[in-house]
């Protein structure tokens, strides 16, 4: 990050977001981040070596607006886009933003809000949820009616409230003092880089505040990243479950349960999403190895979150040795 003067000119938030081939959202997500009620913030579009026109899309909001900077750079992947936009970034708190999203107008508002009344260094929000070709506005008027709570919590309620989603694990509906930030950066090349980066800044966070209302939009979409099948990339989920558990068996062993129920939906994920493919077989390894650590912290799967009878029957299903033989047999 850019060094920073304290003067009354000093950015207030710098939003960081990075873009690759969303020409079709992009423009409403820039709308969302220019109509924000909060105006003391810097925008950084990182075209991450987009092939389509998003670059040209970031360039002419850069040139109706001040708010905007734009940086091109050859494709690296969502990590590396976010790892230049904090070297450019000059704000004195720091937010992430995804280019097919949409951010609430009074989101950064609150935050910081909450952030000056507190002392915090780092304020959650929730986020909701909308199709990928559906607008934004019908979940705009129904969560700005919502009624607004605030948590402010002590370490051990900060990772309790990570394990069981209170807090999630995107660090896109979160704002963040930039110290946390100075000697933190996104492994480059990954996916699930989001789960330790959260976990590492909610642990070294001084203060941690959950604003309870949903601000941030987050758009389900087929071509995401997060809507992709299994591959051999996901198995770097393990690794970095099992690099959050040496923490939290060191550091804070009464969190060791609510762990579990965080670790038991992580590797649900993994089991369904090769149950799911069009030729699972080919990752028949990794299922028994996933599926023999889901049986054994099954109980937790079910213990502080409702399942559906869907889930609760698929779960069932995934721990029983009959899914490996499905797994086996599908073509």
């Amino acid at each position: 990050m850019r060094e920073k003067e304290c003067n009354e000119k000093e950015i207030g938030i710098s939003i960081i977001v990075p873009v690759y081939n969303v020409e079709k959202y992009l423009a409403i997500c820039i709308r969302s981040l220019l109509a924000q009620s909060y105006k003391n913030i810097e925008i950084i579009l990182v075209d991450d070596g987009s092939t389509d026109t998003s670059g040209a899309i970031c360039d002419k909001f850069a040139a109706q607006s001040s708010k905007i900077q734009v940086i091109h750079k050859k494709n690296g992947g969502l990590s590396s886009a976010r790892n230049a936009g904090l070297a450019m970034a000059g704000g004195r708190y720091i937010g992430f933003v995804d280019s097919d999203d949409y951010v609430l107008p009074t989101m950064y508002e609150k935050l910081m809000d909450a952030v000056q009344k507190y002392q915090a260094q780092i304020v959650s929000c929730k986020y909701f949820s909308f199709k990928e070709e559906s607008t934004p506005q019908i979940c705009i008027k129904n969560h700005q009616k919502e009624s607004i709570g605030v948590k402010i919590c002590s370490k051990q309620q900060t990772l309790k409230a990570f394990f069981l989603h209170g807090i999630s694990e995107s660090v896109c509906d979160k704002l963040y003092q930039s110290e946390l930030l100075e000697d933190y950066r996104f492994a480059e090349g990954e996916i699930n880089e989001d789960t330790t980066v959260i976990f590492s800044l909610l642990k070294k966070s001084s203060k941690t505040v959950i604003v309870d209302q949903k601000l941030y939009g987050y758009r389900t979409r087929q071509g995401s990243i997060t809507k992709s099948g299994y591959s051999d990339k996901f198995k770097v989920v393990e690794t970095h479950l099992n690099e959050i558990k040496q923490v939290v068996m060191k550091d804070y062993p009464k969190l060791l349960p609510y762990f579990k129920h965080f670790s038991s939906i992580h590797y649900y994920c993994l089991l369904t999403s090769i149950l799911h493919e069009t030729y699972p077989r080919q990752y028949l390894k990794d299922y028994k190895k996933y599926r023999k650590k889901f049986r054994c912290i099954f109980t937790y799967f079910f213990k502080w979150e409702k399942r559906s009878v869907k889930e609760y029957l698929l779960g069932l299903f995934l721990i029983n040795p009959t899914s490996e033989i499905y797994i086996k047999r599908k073509r």
